[in-house]
């Protein structure tokens, strides 16, 4: 009895500290963005400015809102996904349709931010999915990649269930395609440690060259989400440094499992 008291005393201290360092990387991480729509919406409506100037600065408003959007997003998927209330039913997927949905609207984003993006659907297995949560995962891991893609390099988007990986690929991989399909996000750019690698799906974990980089840019929940939606779909995610090429994110899930037939004894 005093040890489950213990056990359950220490679960509970446990959350508490996982609810406070949330609480502080959140205020944190809107604070900054909302501080700048702020200063520029007192701008917009205080001083007389050129059309340009106020063009640019309802820009930044946007591109500012738009980033707190995807935090509060990725931190109700979080949530959910975290309390086990997912309500969302799966959707038994057959055909490489949906996957090929999943790869579009990327293209122009990459484009603007001169990156080469290159796209490859090889898919003849079935699936039970979550659509949004499918979405989100894409989305996920695919803005990581763009984030940290210099110019004019590259980005490799895959879903592939069959045997014969492509040779673009940064690194061989030992995958069961009897029993499950793979996402494959992979990037040219900078590497990072094994220390740094061996935490990068905590929730709120930065990379060092995200904090000097990109500080305020993204919520740090972004592959913690989807790793949980990956563990979700029966699969396991991966984040793979190369040094001198790049990284790779590989996220394995599931096939839809088909029950045996019954056999009667004659």
């Amino acid at each position: 009895m005093k040890q489950e008291t213990y056990e359950a005393r220490k679960r509970v201290q446990q959350e508490q500290k996982e609810k406070e360092t949330m609480t502080a990387a959140l205020s944190h991480d809107l604070r900054t963005p909302l501080t700048s729509v702020l200063a520029y919406t007192e701008s917009l409506q205080e001083r007389e400015l050129e059309s340009k100037t106020k063009a640019d600065y309802l820009a930044t408003i946007r591109k500012k809102s738009l980033h707190m959007q995807q935090l509060i997003e990725d931190l109700h998927t979080f949530n959910l996904l975290k309390s086990d209330t997912v309500k969302e039913r799966k959707v038994t997927i057959d055909d490489d349709e949906f996957f090929e949905m999943l790869t579009d609207g990327y293209d122009e984003l990459c484009a603007s931010k001169q990156i080469t993006l290159n796209k490859q659907v090889n898919m003849s297995g079935s699936y039970d999915v979550h659509v949004n949560h499918m979405m989100r995962l894409v989305d996920n891991l695919v803005s990581n990649a763009i984030r940290h893609t210099p110019i004019g390099g590259e980005i490799h988007l895959l879903f592939q269930d069959e045997d014969q990986l492509p040779e673009w690929l940064f690194a061989q991989l030992d995958l069961d395609f009897q029993h499950f399909g793979v996402l494959i996000v992979q990037n040219q750019g900078e590497t990072i440690d094994i220390v740094e690698a061996n935490r990068i799906f905590e929730p709120f974990y930065q990379s060092e060259s995200s904090r000097t980089k990109e500080q305020g840019q993204h919520s740090g929940l972004g592959l913690s989400v989807a790793s949980m939606i990956t563990k979700q779909h029966g699969g396991e995610i991966k984040f793979i440094p190369v040094d001198g090429y790049g990284t790779m994110l590989v996220s394995t899930f599931e096939k839809r499992r088909i029950p045996h037939e019954k056999t009667s004894r004659v």
